[in-house]
């Protein structure tokens, strides 16, 4: 970016609301925290995200799992409970 790009930048940025420069600040720090989310081959999944975190209807995008989270995930096993299921009590005590 060249310094007359920057300062028009700056420019517009010091004009903005209070919750436009939240907004802003969000999708830098996801920029900046995720390499992933920069250039030109972000996923579908990613542009969506960028797209509501600049809308404001994302605070933030969570930062992609760790080996060590999918892998938490993938050994997962519930716990057996005996008697009936769950979701059959909630509703029992519903009515």
């Amino acid at each position: 970016m060249t310094v007359t790009n920057f300062a028009r930048v700056w420019d517009e940025v010091r004009g903005l609301a209070p919750e436009e420069l939240r907004r802003l600040r969000n999708l830098i720090d996801a920029l900046l925290a995720n390499p992933a989310l920069q250039g030109d081959t972000v996923s579908k999944q990613d542009q969506m995200a960028l797209a509501m975190l600049r809308d404001g209807l994302l605070r933030r995008i969570p930062p992609p799992l760790s080996e060590a989270e999918i892998k938490a995930f993938q050994d997962f096993k519930p716990i057996p409970i005996e008697g009936e299921p769950l979701s059959e009590t909630i509703i029992k005590e519903r009515r």
